[in-house]
């Protein structure tokens, strides 16, 4: 985690926080979660980000985060021009790693596995909120470069509440896509079991999806405005979950 209480002042204090860096150094030993209240320790990296970690195992609902999620954090902190405040906020029922006071956004950046109940559950608790999440997921979740491939359930289940697109992190990139049916053309031969010739088709794929890159985010035209949506409508009425996107196609 990149936030920690520090015992000694009852303050809070961001790790990479420049100005602040000699004062959590010297009191390394001092700082504790904000959410379960045990020690944690300050990881001072060079090659890594400065970050807090737990000292021991822990059934804290703040999960151990790797480099790349700390570095995905960061960077989402920097393309919104975002305070040191906006990170881990506390919501109570939740610690989003952005949240966006005013637009009532919470941004969730996801470099591991998880259930499609939990996703599920989670964007649950946030609309019962009134906050609308957006989901921002690693590339080691989807490799984009691949033109088809069978798509994780927790990537279908994101781009199914969230009008069919998904943001992916990439090497300090951020990209939108969709998946599109894929398809593959099935040649015509013959079966000896059978003797009939087969084939001559388009086969069309269940779980295997064509991507299709729709933008890199910022660009020219779109920025990085984000807007509040319903991922579902009921006659005039909305429905489903709160969820957040940029003003993209």
């Amino acid at each position: 985690m990149l936030r920690a209480d520090c015992i000694s002042d009852n303050n809070s204090y961001l790790s990479w926080d420049e100005n602040n860096y000699k004062f959590i150094k010297d009191n390394r030993d001092l700082f504790e979660c904000p959410s379960c209240k045990q020690k944690l320790i300050f990881v001072d990296g060079i090659e890594v980000i400065k970050h807090f970690r737990h000292m021991s195992l822990s059934d804290c609902e703040w999960e151990p985060e790797s480099q790349n999620h700390l570095e995905m954090k960061k960077f989402m902190k920097e393309l919104l021009n975002l305070s040191n405040d906006d990170l881990e906020v506390n919501l109570g029922f939740a610690i989003p790693d952005l949240f966006l006071k005013e637009q009532k956004v919470a941004i969730e950046v996801q470099n591991s596995k998880i259930t499609k109940r939990k996703f599920l559950d989670r964007c649950y608790n946030y609309t019962q909120n009134g906050i609308a999440v957006m989901w921002v997921f690693h590339e080691k979740l989807l490799d984009i470069t691949k033109e088809a491939q069978n798509i994780p359930s927790l990537i279908r289940a994101a781009a199914e509440n969230s009008f069919g697109r998904v943001y992916i992190y990439s090497d300090n990139k951020l990209t939108s896509v969709r998946f599109n049916p894929f398809y593959r053309w099935i040649d015509e031969f013959y079966d000896n079991s059978t003797g009939e010739n087969v084939g001559g088709y388009l086969k069309k794929y269940k779980k295997k999806k064509a991507i299709e890159i729709i933008q890199e985010i910022p660009d020219d035209i779109y920025g990085v405005e984000i807007i509040r949506v319903n991922s579902k409508w009921n006659g005039n009425n909305p429905s489903g979950y709160l969820i957040a996107k940029f003003y993209d196609i």
